[in-house]
């Protein structure tokens, strides 16, 4: 464990916390991310967890010598008091902030002991997965734990989704074998939709958008609806392998690949997907309609090329349901319509 100073790079303080608190190594390594919290500095290492005090390093507490699974502390509360979630290599854990007492646990027993994906919080509740066993949302009762469904659909591998509303956002499978991406209701556990197709690694999600990077380097935007998978935009930004999920910060997006390479992104950068426009006669109006997602307008011209004067086609317009829709009278001479994003 290491603490650098954030403007100069200098190192403040290190730790050999395998050395120091002789806690048992992982098959693939200590992979979790530390959490800071208030004046602590929590890693999910040994049996459940380790805390130093950030600013010199001194243990704050620990917890035993046994085997961590990967995934980062997740805080929450714990009847009041501040509490951290650590995903052991076969059991959850609750431990107490200040002290790192126990408060309880639920056996999590998967292959090859890769409990690798962050707890996620649900309305009080604790979501848990794995690729080898199947998603289960637990309620906590005391020292005691209560499974209120599982879904074999949202095994995920490394990266939690996101939970937006009372829907959940992830990616089901082994990364290497190509996930689907899926939607499921955590009131009842209830799948809502499947997406495959997309070789996805991780997602995260912004202004009721999920933004999803494969593991072959795409960056995918897409609608958080629980309706259905609808793709707004897409773009190749990393060769090689990505498991890093994006990370958003300052209107820009962070990805990485396994060799290290960084990439900052601005999303206007992304390439806009074309979105299906229908189009149907009623009585004598012709009715355009479109996906009510994204920033698009219906703009129309009477000649193409060099000629080509489009303008927009406002008049009108009307969202019914999830589409937008404009009617409109034809003229008699010829006239061609698209649709064009902002």
């Amino acid at each position: 464990a290491f603490c650098l100073d954030a403007a100069t790079g200098d190192e403040v303080w290190n730790k050999d916390l395998k050395k120091l608190y002789r806690v048992s190594t992982p098959t693939w390594g200590f992979a979790s991310s530390p959490l800071i919290h208030g004046d602590k500095v929590v890693y999910n290492v040994g049996s459940r967890g380790i805390a130093l005090n950030k600013k010199t390093g001194s243990l704050k507490w620990k917890t035993g010598t046994g085997t961590s699974g990967y995934a980062t502390p997740v805080p929450y509360d714990h009847r009041g008091t501040e509490a951290f979630i650590m995903f052991g290599s076969s059991s959850a854990y609750g431990v107490n902030a200040a002290t790192g007492k126990q408060l309880w646990s639920k056996s999590f027993k998967t292959s090859a002991s890769v409990n690798a994906a962050d707890p996620v919080l649900y309305n009080g509740k604790i979501f848990l997965t794995s690729n080898s066993r199947d998603g289960e949302l637990i309620e906590l009762n005391g020292t005691s734990t209560r499974s209120k469904w599982k879904n074999r659909n949202m095994r995920i591998h490394f990266n939690a989704g996101v939970v937006i509303g009372d829907y959940f956002y992830g990616a089901d499978g082994r990364i290497e074998r190509g996930n689907t991406v899926r939607c499921i209701n955590m009131k009842t556990g209830k799948t809502e939709w499947t997406k495959s197709g997309i070789p996805c690694a991780s997602i995260t999600a912004a202004d009721g958008k999920l933004i999803l990077l494969s593991r072959t380097g795409y960056l995918y935007v897409a609608e958080a609806s629980p309706s259905r998978f609808t793709q707004l935009a897409k773009s190749k930004v990393l060769s090689g392998t990505c498991w890093t999920p994006p990370v958003l910060a300052n209107r820009s997006v962070y990805v990485r690949n396994s060799r290290g390479t960084l990439y900052k992104l601005q999303m206007s950068e992304m390439v806009v997907e074309p979105q299906p426009l229908a189009v149907h006669i009623t009585g004598s109006r012709l009715e355009f309609s479109w996906p009510a997602k994204g920033d698009f307008i219906l703009e129309s011209t009477y000649a193409l090329g060099q000629a080509a004067d489009w303008g927009e086609v406002g008049s009108g317009t009307a969202k019914e349901g999830d589409r937008h829709v404009v009617r409109v009278r034809p003229s008699a001479a010829q006239q061609f319509f698209r649709l064009h994003s902002e």
